[in-house]
């Protein structure tokens, strides 16, 4: 009776037009676990970033650090590339994703991120307040910039969960004990970044790892 729970990462602005309305008409609840940095600032990902360079370059091949050459020339092969390009930031702790997204950007040939109306704009304060005042739903942590943890020094760490979880305390008006690893894969979380979030006072954290989850498991 208790065997899924659906949730939402990020804080994207259809969370709240979209997606609570349609739960809610279902009855169905719903976790959204939310990057403070997208909403104070409306900031886009380095996703989000990477996506609409390669979907609005004209040119038919562009140079990606790390990677090399790729064609352009078709949906299928610009696809192909942006898993390349996920693939790569998610796994190399030496690279600076948002740096990376402004590289890819100039050699795109393509200006400032331009949001979607429908897909890229951010959740505002007075919507993820409201979301949290449901009862159907609740609110959870995903760090401060979206950058994966596990790749954070110590001081990098502290400083991304402490504007994480000290804005969603404050915004809220109580504290937040279940979090979301950004990206989730088992290379974005360590033992060094469950301590902290233990210190902190979350309880729970969830990953994307595609396997059951039994009652007797770590819930961090």
């Amino acid at each position: 009776a208790r065997a899924f729970l659906i949730t939402f990462d990020d804080g994207f602005a259809n969370n709240a037009t979209v997606a609570a309305p349609a739960l809610a008409s279902l009855g169905i609840p719903a976790v959204f676990y939310t990057t403070t940095w997208f909403l104070s600032e409306g900031a886009a990902s380095w996703t989000d970033v990477l996506e609409y360079g390669v979907e609005s370059s004209l040119r038919p091949s562009v140079n990606a650090p790390g990677i090399g050459s790729r064609s352009l020339r078709s949906p299928e092969a610009r696809i192909a590339l942006l898993d390349e390009l996920r693939g790569l930031l998610k796994n190399d702790p030496s690279l600076d994703p948002y740096e990376y997204g402004e590289e890819m950007l100039r050699r795109l040939g393509v200006g400032e991120f331009v949001p979607d109306p429908d897909l890229d704009l951010k959740l505002s304060w007075e919507q993820l307040r409201a979301l949290d005042a449901d009862a159907s739903f609740a609110v959870g942590g995903h760090s401060h910039t979206h950058r994966t943890l596990a790749f954070l020094e110590p001081e990098e760490l502290a400083v991304d969960l402490d504007t994480s979880l000290g804005m969603l305390a404050a915004q809220l008006g109580h504290p937040i004990d279940h979090f979301s690893y950004p990206e989730g894969t088992p290379n974005a979380y360590s033992d060094a970044v469950i301590a902290a979030l233990i210190d902190r006072g979350v309880t729970f954290a969830l990953t994307t790892r595609p396997e059951p989850v039994h009652q007797a498991d770590d819930p961090m």
